[in-house]
């Protein structure tokens, strides 16, 4: 060994063991390493499991949120529902759908009728904005008669009307009319329809729904940087607090695990990261989400650290 690895040696075991140090020194400088090594061991457990605790509790607690929110829209949608058989099964639309030209519907008085029929349907419910009857290469009607300033071949183009079911299911979509002077958004009940005749797909009854029965349920949880919005089974705004945003598809890392999981909780991003909650309706074919910022979600368990620090 050479004499720099013996004055290296000598060094370190005088410094480590404490030699020629008074006995008083040795006692306070071990009794201080004997209680500071397993306070920060036991600190950094309890930091570590009361994160993991606060964690498990503010997904529980918007998980029930979101359950009382999602029933609560789930009941307010199928009303509509009743609305549909009331317009596919009234003998005016029966008598439509029968129609194989324009021709044929100018030619009689049933334009007059059906639109009667769905604007009556549309005044009988506060929350109903607009009713569209879609007759394929024949005619569209609407509750209020112009619709030219919004045409069907428009709708077609939208993202979602090819993925209208066929086997007669409705669709609950979100989207943005653009009128004039203004940009309404709505939850639109899509559903085929098909003709008497041979059961075929003929057309499309689409009822636009205004949101404030949704922003009235959704407002208690948006608080500042808390906020809730839902997505479709294509990952577009169904809601969201910033109407802008509705109908387009959301930008937030971690979109393809909300939509391939049922229900769950994860850390979502790492600039900003956000503690996102999100739970799956089968009936609605929408997923709910709940946003907390995660300095939030952490400043309870750092306070806790703080505390150890301090002892």
């Amino acid at each position: 060994m050479s004499k720099l690895s013996q004055i290296i040696a000598y060094t370190f075991n005088r410094n480590l063991f404490l030699r020629n140090q008074p006995l008083s020194w040795k006692l306070f400088i071990y009794s201080a390493v004997l209680i500071i090594v397993p306070m920060i061991i036991v600190g950094v457990i309890s930091y570590e499991r009361s994160s993991a605790v606060l964690e498990e509790q503010a997904k529980l607690h918007n998980l029930q949120a979101i359950e009382q929110v999602e029933t609560h829209i789930e009941y307010y949608m199928r009303d509509f529902e009743v609305s549909i058989l009331k317009i596919l099964n009234h003998p005016d639309m029966q008598r439509f759908l029968r129609m194989r030209t324009a021709e044929e519907v100018e030619q009689s008085s049933i334009r007059g009728e059906i639109q009667d029929l769905i604007r009556a349907e549309t005044y009988s419910r506060p929350d109903i904005s607009y009713i569209t009857v879609i007759l394929d290469n024949v005619r569209i009607i609407d509750s209020i008669g112009v619709r030219g300033r919004y045409p069907a071949v428009q709708l077609k183009d939208e993202y979602w009307y090819s993925s209208v079911p066929f086997n007669g299911l409705p669709l609950l979509i979100s989207r943005s009319i653009q009128w004039d002077n203004r940009k309404e958004p709505v939850i639109s009940v899509v559903r085929r329809i098909q003709s008497p005749r041979t059961l075929l797909s003929v057309g499309m009854l689409i009822i636009d729904v205004n949101f404030r029965r949704l922003q009235e349920v959704s407002a208690k949880f948006n608080d500042g940087a808390r906020y809730f919005y839902i997505l479709d089974s294509n990952g577009h705004y169904v809601y969201h607090p910033d109407i802008e945003k509705i109908g387009q598809r959301t930008e937030k890392p971690g979109l393809n695990i909300i939509l391939s999981q049922k229900v769950g909780a994860f850390v979502s991003g790492s600039h900003n990261p956000e503690f996102l909650t999100y739970s799956y309706s089968p009936n609605l074919g929408w997923t709910f989400v709940t946003s907390i910022p995660y300095y939030e979600l952490r400043s309870e368990a750092g306070r806790i650290g703080e505390i150890i620090i301090c002892l």
